[in-house]
């Protein structure tokens, strides 16, 4: 575990092994509205949560199913960039966006 929030522990991607399997939770579906730009929405009430770029989308549906964390930076365009790729997948494994 890492501190990663001052007001809660929680596991922490960063510091964990790229053995970690992680999908995108059932509660979010991607939306494609351009070549451009996506829309992740809640699965309930179809309300947008957030939009994303075309990159960002991207490394999203490598997790539609259970994935290994090195596995998908092995698959997407930031292979040669690690560090970003983990940031924002940490930042969906935060917002619950994405799921162990």
């Amino acid at each position: 575990l890492h501190l990663c929030d001052r007001r809660q522990r929680q596991m922490c991607i960063r510091d964990s092994p790229m053995e970690i399997h992680l999908r995108l939770s059932d509660a979010f579906h991607l939306i494609k509205f351009s070549d451009t730009k996506f829309v992740l929405a809640y699965t309930a009430n179809n309300k947008v949560h957030s939009s994303f770029g075309k990159e960002e989308a991207e490394i999203i549906a490598l997790f539609k199913r259970s994935c290994l964390i090195k596995d998908a930076i092995n698959m997407s365009p930031y292979k040669k960039e690690p560090k970003i790729f983990v940031e924002f997948i940490q930042m969906l494994f935060n917002e619950k966006i994405l799921i162990a």
